[in-house]
């Protein structure tokens, strides 16, 4: 029945009986694990008790989300990829081993290795296959010279395969749906093109390069950390750019970066006939910065507990090179809008929580606090100078700011003892007590701000009770 969605009251409820239809989708997933792991001690050491542990893990995942199609002829009409089958089997075997040796009283060692199997199958296109071989490892080391004084430090290779959305989200090809500007022929406007959206079977595993220092500071009721962070991300993982980024990288490359391998039909003169837009492995994700941590215990003459905890986080590098053809980005501080490059979400330079914890035998309460700092709205975008008009220079706008962000939330427990074994236990959550309101940094999702980082709900609260006997 055709709906006129023209006027008032001119939708008739047949109409809206077929438009609005109950739309029904199964989703099966399921996964088996067997593991045998070993841990002994294999030699007591110079310096102490030398530990081994080893194993073998087997783990298979299957993902099959069906509809009943004889019944619902009309999901095959629907845009993009909903409705359509989809899954797919991912099998993965691991072994691995990890040693603890200590070399003197102070000073701790510890080494590790997995290497991994990792086969992939998809459910509706037996030719979509994938077998990958990979090692990750990491190095870690302690040294307590005083009491007080502990450094920490670790290098490590850690790898990470796409997963079922990645791999085998059903790859749509739609013609006339999305737009762009082809800037080989002066910017015209082009929609005649076969856009195609969705898994990449052919995704490589994600390797990143962490690196980490820092310094632990312990006295009588307070400890105190700081440790420096490099994560070099290689091959990451993540949703295609865009149809348009892919263009203007292609076209900024002088037509040979990877963009360009996702094209049909670029270059002077020419037409563009095809995108791939599925996900893909950007070149690099650096990210650089510091994690802090405090925490002081106040014992209380009732036998109660206060305790204050102090976490942030500063970042002052999140540089992300494509491996399109432009050059790379620095969105370090950008808290505005998400997605700016395929699913990475940026961040602003300083976060941080504080818990303060008040715990007597059957209370306890917490008074939590986030802040999330001001930030930029986009990072490769500047202000234009006090009184001049935005669009006076290309990527220039007004204000380019973010505000920062306060949140306070309140939690508490209390227990009513009956006996040991008969409990029962009354708990309460209030998020937001302030209701505030989120920054403003529209664009980039449906939101006026960061979901991300920034609440978009507001003043909510919660209450329960546990029985335990």
């Amino acid at each position: 029945m055709p709906l006129n969605i023209f006027g008032n009251g001119n939708a008739s409820p047949a109409a809206l009986d077929y438009v609005f239809r109950t739309l029904k989708e199964d989703n099966e997933y399921t996964q088996d694990v067997v593991g045998v792991n070993f841990r002994s001690t294999i030699a007591e050491g110079w310096a102490g008790p030398i530990a081994l542990a080893t194993g073998v893990e087997w783990r298979t995942d299957k993902a099959e989300t069906t509809h009943d199609l004889a019944n619902q002829p009309w999901y095959s009409s629907y845009l993009l990829s909903y409705g359509l089958d989809r899954g797919g089997d991912i099998d993965v075997l691991e072994a691995y081993g990890e040693l603890d040796v200590p070399m003197t009283q102070k000073f701790h060692t510890n080494f590790s290795i997995r290497e991994t199997q990792n086969e992939t199958k998809s459910a509706t296109d037996a030719t979509i296959t994938g077998d990958d071989t990979f090692a990750s490892w990491k190095v870690a080391a302690i040294y307590d010279p005083l009491d007080w004084l502990r450094f920490r430090a670790t290098v490590s290779q850690d790898v990470r395969a796409a997963g079922f959305r990645e791999l085998f989200l059903p790859r749509v090809t739609q013609v006339g749906f999305a737009t762009i500007t082809d800037p080989w022929n002066g910017g015209v406007t082009d929609t005649n093109f076969a856009a195609t959206t969705g898994g990449n079977p052919n995704l490589e595993p994600e390797t990143a390069d962490t690196k980490t220092l820092g310094a632990v500071f312990s006295f009588d009721r307070v400890r105190v950390s700081a440790d420096w962070f490099e994560i070099d991300l290689a091959d990451a993982i993540t949703q295609s750019p865009g149809n348009q980024p892919l263009v203007q990288a292609c076209f900024s490359s002088g037509g040979t970066g990877r963009a360009c391998d996702r094209i049909v039909g670029e270059g002077p003169g020419s037409d563009i006939t095809a995108i791939d837009s599925s996900a893909v492995n950007l070149a690099g994700f650096l990210t650089r910065g510091w994690d802090y941590e405090a925490n002081f215990d106040f014992p209380l003459q009732s036998g109660s507990n206060l305790n204050l905890r102090l976490i942030g986080t500063y970042l002052y590098d999140m540089i992300v090179d494509t491996g399109l053809g432009t050059a790379p980005i620095d969105y370090e501080g950008q808290s505005g809008p998400v997605a700016s490059f395929g699913s990475f979400n940026t961040q602003p330079k300083w976060q941080a929580r504080a818990f303060l914890t008040f715990a007597s035998d059957r209370f306890t309460s917490t008074l939590e606090t986030r802040y999330v700092g001001s930030g930029s709205l986009n990072a490769t975008w500047f202000e234009s100078p006090p009184g001049s008009p935005s669009n006076a220079q290309l990527l220039s706008v007004n204000d380019n700011s973010v505000d920062d962000a306060f949140y306070l939330s309140y939690s508490g427990s209390y227990d009513f003892r009956r006996n040991e074994g008969n409990q029962m236990q009354v708990f309460w959550v209030i998020n937001n007590l302030l209701d505030e309101e989120p920054a403003i940094a529209p664009g980039g999702n449906a939101y006026p701000t960061n979901p991300v980082f920034f609440d978009t709900l507001g003043l909510r609260y919660r209450a329960g009770f546990r029985v335990s006997f």
